[in-house]
């Protein structure tokens, strides 16, 4: 009878150590899933900041100086331009 109660606690216990090793595993997965997720948000921010560094909106756009003279705002490459845009309703 020892033999049998001995048995079954030692199947029990080996479940349970099997059951508890998979959880621990399980946990990390969502981890890993975490971890990817934010490499993939980073690697899209790296994509965005290069594309505005190659996209420049506005490069062709051509104004009128007090002149009278059109200005083009690509004579102003590697330059600082203030540009103010004002609206009358």
């Amino acid at each position: 009878m020892r033999k049998i109660i001995s048995m079954i606690i030692v199947l029990v216990l080996l479940f349970s150590v099997i059951s508890c090793s998979s959880n621990e595993e399980k946990k990390e997965e969502p981890k890993k899933e975490e971890e990817k997720k934010e490499e993939k948000k980073e690697e899209v921010k790296e994509e965005k900041k290069e594309e505005a560094k190659t996209e420049m909106p506005g490069y062709g756009l051509v104004f009128k100086s007090l002149d009278g003279k059109k200005v083009k705002l690509s004579d102003f490459k590697g330059k600082k331009v203030y540009m103010e845009f004002m609206a009358t309703w």
